[in-house]
């Protein structure tokens, strides 16, 4: 909410937030913040290389969040404890 607001328009919408929130279900609190932060890595590398594959003529700013929040879920489901746990570690 905070980012539509500095943007002036709608930047996530409202099936990635449901989409989150049953992945945080089932991945608990710090998996599913480790899926935020993995997801939008692959979203920003999805966007990368769909901007060059991209019509001149499709609006450049609408790229779907979904397939990176199910990428990110998956690399949860297979590293995501792993990663949990050397990263709890340090404290």
């Amino acid at each position: 909410m905070i980012f539509d607001r500095i943007l002036g328009k709608e930047s996530m919408g409202g099936a990635d937030i449901k989409l989150f929130f049953v992945t945080g279900l089932y991945l608990g609190l710090l998996g599913n913040l480790l899926n935020l932060i993995a997801s939008c890595i692959m979203g920003l590398f999805f966007a990368a290389l769909s901007s060059k594959a991209r019509s001149g003529n499709e609006d450049p700013s609408l790229i779907p969040f979904g397939p990176a929040i199910a990428a990110g879920t998956w690399f949860c489901l297979l590293f995501g404890e792993g990663i949990i746990t050397w990263y709890t570690g340090f404290f």
